[in-house]
């Protein structure tokens, strides 16, 4: 029964220890994607800021609504296979 119980105490050690590492290498991570993410649009929006023209799926202005925004081009076209109604591309 010691033996037991000393085999559990180590291996709840063992996990705790194991699940603060994974936690601690999740923040670090998200921490570099978070940066990434922000360098990238950095480049994209200085890419966009020189287009006159900027062509989007209804899709893709939804996901890059503040970049397309923050680029101001004088035309935005939103094309879009299937049929969407206007007041579905203006809400986005």
């Amino acid at each position: 029964e010691q033996r037991i119980a000393l085999s559990n105490q180590w291996l709840s050690s063992v996990q705790r220890e194991v699940r603060n590492d994974f936690l601690e290498a999740k923040r670090q991570y998200d921490q570099f994607d978070d940066e990434l993410s922000a360098l990238q649009n950095v480049e994209e929006r200085a890419v966009l800021k020189g287009a006159r023209v900027i062509g989007a799926t209804t899709t893709g202005a939804a996901k890059y609504r503040e970049l397309l925004e923050s680029s101001k081009p004088g035309i935005l076209i939103i094309e879009e296979a299937g049929e969407v109604l206007e007041a579905h591309i203006l809400s986005s």
